[in-house]
């Protein structure tokens, strides 16, 4: 614990702000990536992961 005393605190510091969100548009970007694979269109991917808070992606396995 005392290796991690800097980030306990700062956690406590900054109103328990985490990098959940950003982790979570990543994984949002990832997976939207993986669906999109074989597209050649690089300008359209980067429009799609700009319009991606305001969509709802569904897994496809």
């Amino acid at each position: 614990m005392e290796k991690h005393w800097e980030g306990i605190l700062g956690f406590w510091r900054f109103g328990g702000a985490t990098n959940a969100a950003m982790e979570g548009f990543n994984n949002k970007v990832r997976t939207m990536l993986r669906q999109a694979y074989g597209y050649r269109d690089d300008e359209y991917m980067i429009l799609k992961i700009y319009d991606l808070p305001n969509r709802k992606l569904q897994v496809v396995i």
